[in-house]
């Protein structure tokens, strides 16, 4: 007999990470804009969904119940009420871990000269025009600052790791003021 937490463990496996219906609809955008641009390419043990890599801007399409938006927007309270008691203890814990997560991600891309951007995928899927606009005034406010080069042989890089300066965040909510996390 399989146990309880081996059956959630297996559902949990089937949940796509990348190629989601809301990350399809941003790439349309980026192609009709004609931006070049990398996916899922890991800097600094960080796997934004797309990448700047001239601009050193990390974009992330999170999704509304994995990155706690109920939590961040409304409440914890908010976020204990949406789920049955019997579900609650394993799921706040987890829903609370994806939130410091995503800060500690934001922290060491700031920290080594990325910008990030992340956007709602509920947002994204009432449109992504607002999403894009805001993501092409990043990408030239960022292409017309001039920025020292620090010397590759002085940034400890792993691999798949790309070099990387302090910088700034914001999550980012089409048609709303962005709010900062």
């Amino acid at each position: 007999m399989i146990s309880a937490s081996s059956k959630v463990s297996m559902r949990m496996r089937t949940v796509r990470r990348a190629g989601t219906a809301c990350e399809t609809i941003f790439e349309t955008g980026l192609i009709e804009a004609k931006l070049t641009y990398s996916k899922q390419l890991t800097i600094l043990d960080c796997t934004p969904d797309f990448v700047f890599l001239r601009q050193r801007i990390a974009v992330f399409i999170d999704g509304d119940f994995w990155h706690g938006r109920i939590a961040l927007e409304e409440s914890r309270r908010a976020l204990y009420r949406a789920f049955r008691p019997d579900h609650r203890e394993f799921w706040i814990a987890k829903i609370l871990r994806n939130i410091e997560r995503d800060r500690r991600q934001n922290a060491r891309l700031r920290r080594r000269g990325w910008s990030v951007m992340r956007f709602w995928e509920k947002d994204l899927l009432r449109g992504s025009s607002k999403a894009i606009d805001m993501l092409l005034r990043k990408l030239n406010a960022r292409s017309t600052k001039a920025r020292p080069a620090k010397p590759l042989s002085s940034v400890p890089l792993s691999h798949g790791q790309l070099p990387a300066r302090a910088g700034q965040e914001r999550r980012y909510r089409s048609g709303a003021r962005a709010s900062s996390r």
